[in-house]
């Protein structure tokens, strides 16, 4: 039996996901400096689509393949990790029950878990112009980072959901209790983490790894 590196098997699940998840947004327009863009939203049922490149960027898109895959990876993952956390959480215990060995660099798997964190640094990706992508709303001609901090939520919350709906994203769940707090308490998290679902394995021999 070949062992199952757990790497690969998240790549693959991640894919399937955007293939069998219809998309209700895509790229509406690329901005000059080719990190910011403006949504809109699918209208039309028999339009929406899964994994791909032409209809997610507009047609004039001088983007090249690698820069258009990358920068769409960080547009649907920047939110939703709690729902890709369960599918895979579920498609490895499947492997494991059906007496799968899976690895992780080579090492054997021997246990996974499911880890959750209200503060997940994202300060190092904020910092980095190049690599962080941002989402402009014409009418109100705001700039977001897309990127669920607690700060950028909050400031989404505000702007109403009309507001998210032209960056194409939905409208955060009001959790003004923990942002006070956070604003309180710990100023630079409120600004600079996430909270954010992901999956640990812990391999033989070797302390626990992220996946």
């Amino acid at each position: 039996m070949m062992p199952l590196e757990v790497t690969e098997i998240a790549a693959i699940v991640s894919l399937q996901i955007c293939d069998i998840c219809p998309s209700f947004t895509r790229v509406n327009r690329l901005l000059p400096d080719n990190r910011t863009i403006e949504m809109t939203w699918v209208e039309n049922d028999d339009d929406h689509f899964g994994f791909d490149m032409d209809r997610f960027w507009p047609t004039d898109c001088t983007l090249s393949p690698h820069e258009k895959l990358a920068l769409y990876w960080k547009y649907t993952r920047s939110t939703g990790c709690n729902h890709f956390s369960a599918i895979l959480a579920k498609v490895l215990k499947g492997l494991c029950d059906n007496g799968e060995l899976l690895v992780h660099n080579g090492m054997p798997v021997v246990d996974i878990f499911a880890l959750n964190s209200m503060e997940f640094d994202v300060s190092d990706i904020l910092s980095s112009s190049d690599q962080l992508l941002k989402i402009h709303d014409p009418v109100s001609d705001v700039t977001v980072p897309c990127i669920s901090t607690h700060q950028q939520m909050e400031k989404l919350l505000n702007m109403g959901e009309k507001a998210c709906h032209r960056l194409g994203l939905e409208l955060p769940e009001k959790v003004s209790k923990e942002w006070n707090m956070m604003k309180k308490y710990v100023p630079d998290s409120y600004k600079t983490t996430v909270p954010h679902w992901w999956l640990a394995v812990v391999v033989e021999g070797q302390d626990t790894s992220h996946s």
